[in-house]
This record gives C-alpha cells, structure tokens and sequence, in this order.
C-alpha cells in the first residue's frame, strides 16, 4: 500500500466516524501551530511561552519583541484561515492576501520594522513591488534563487495557480502541495512567503473535511520548509506531497485511536 492509498484507507475511516475538532481542541491545535510554523522561521519562544502569549497576552523570557509579534500577527491569521475553511469560502487572492496581512500585521505596525519595504512604498497584505532572492542551504548545499514572479506579474501568476488548483481533478494531497509549492517559488510578498503556505495548505484541507493539524513531524528533520526545498532542489512534487500525506495520516490515526476510547467529539463543530 503506498502513501495515497493510507491516506485514503485512513481519510475514509476517520469520515465514516464523524470525527470533529470542537473549540478547545481546534485551539489547542492552534496554539501548537503557531509555535511550530514559526520555529521554522527562527522564532525563539518555546511552546509554552507562545500559549502563554496567546492565551494570557503576557510575556516572558528576554527575547527579541519581534518573536512575540510574530506569534500575535500569526495567530490572527490561523484564526482567519481556519474560519475560512471551515466555512468552505472559495479559494480567492482576498484569502491568499488577507492570510499575509494578518502574519505580519503585529510586527509591521512597529514603527521602526521593514524599513525597506515602507521605504519603497511597500504596502501591508499588497503583493511584492520590488524583486526578492531566496537564500536556501539543504544538506551541506547552498544557493539561491530568483522566484518565478516578478512584481509585474505576479498576480497574473498567482491567479494561474489558482485556476489550476480549482480545476484539477487530481488527489486533494496532489493539489494542495501543488499550491503550497508554488506560493514559495512565486514569493509573492515581501516577505512571510512560507507561513502564508502553510496557511493556504490548511484552509484547503480544512475545505475537504480534514483535520486541523500543526505540521509538528519537524522534529524528525522532515519539516515543511525541508519539504519545499527538496522539491525545489530536486524538482520533484514528492517531497512536498510524501510529507503532507505522513502529516496527515499520523494525525487522522491519533483522531481515530482517540474517537475509539471515546475521548473525540462527533457531530458538533465550532466555527470561529
């Protein structure tokens, strides 16, 4: 049995149990995404103080502001996303640019953060007005690349994108690493390009009726970030799509075990 085949098996178990994620656990949930999307990104709060941050407003620990901002500005947007999905709104760039505005909002509002972009006249949640690089290591390699958008066609691009994934027919997993992936090699922002597809990969799967889940297999040197770059890297879709189908299935699998103990709710959701 191959990968899509478990996810499959695994994806129709759960619906037929009628599994859902009510409000605590959904926040929960949340709390474990934050930290974990921006781990990857070298935020230094724990998994504690970024709860703690969330739930209390308060903080602790001497560390830069930007990383409480960060996790501020990147719960707004996973609250959006989450309600947009599970509301089942269609796929729009008013989806893809409110999920950027909202991660970056807290720090942007600082006075003196993005002097370049406010400079250049950047505007929040607007997608990119002059050109970026990416700089990437994998496993002992390091370059960097120019991304397949321009600041003058970028939206046409990302429009593109968007028709494909809504008229393609293939494997939900397929179609949602697709988008996923190319919102990182398009780097439509100035910045906060990969957060904004983790949120775009979950406001799709939430669409189709899958879980939540914080994508925390990071600690097993298999995380999203590694996903894009290996595709990248070695032009190839099955790193991306092999490390949402393990995420997804080791997620549904906890849900069921949980669901036969009686520990998870049927038949209620709550919509943020």
């Amino acid at each position: 049995m191959n990968l899509f085949e478990e996810f499959d098996k695994t994806f129709k178990e759960y619906l037929s149990l009628k599994i859902v994620q009510n409000d605590e656990q959904l926040t929960k949930e949340m709390y474990n995404y934050v930290y974990f999307s921006n781990k990857l990104e070298g935020n230094k709060l724990s998994l504690s103080q970024t709860t703690t941050l969330l739930v209390e407003n308060i903080t602790s620990g001497n560390l830069p502001l930007r990383d409480y901002l960060e996790a501020k500005g990147h719960f707004k947007a996973l609250k959006f996303i989450v309600s947009a999905g599970l509301n089942k709104y269609p796929l729009t760039e008013k989806i893809l640019k409110q999920a950027n505005e909202l991660t970056l909002s807290a720090y942007w509002a600082v006075e003196d953060s993005y002097p370049f972009a406010k400079s250049n006249n950047q505007e929040l949640g607007a997608y990119k007005i002059f050109q970026n690089k990416v700089l990437w290591e994998l496993d002992g390699l390091e370059g960097e690349f120019e991304p397949n958008a321009t600041p003058t066609n970028v939206a046409k691009k990302i429009q593109e994108v968007f028709e494909n994934f809504s008229n393609s027919k293939e494997h939900i997993i397929r179609r949602t690493a697709y988008l996923a992936y190319q919102i990182y090699v398009l780097q439509p922002f100035c910045d906060g390009n990969k957060r904004t597809a983790r949120l775009m990969t979950t406001f799709a799967t939430l669409k189709e009726g899958l879980p939540l889940i914080s994508f925390d297999l990071q600690a097993k040197n298999n995380d999203f970030n590694r996903a894009l770059l290996n595709t990248f890297v070695n032009k190839d879709q099955k790193f991306i799509e092999e490390f949402l189908l393990k995420e997804y299935i080791t997620s549904m699998i906890q849900l069921i075990e949980k669901s036969h103990k009686g520990k998870t709710n049927h038949n209620f959701r709550f919509l943020i």
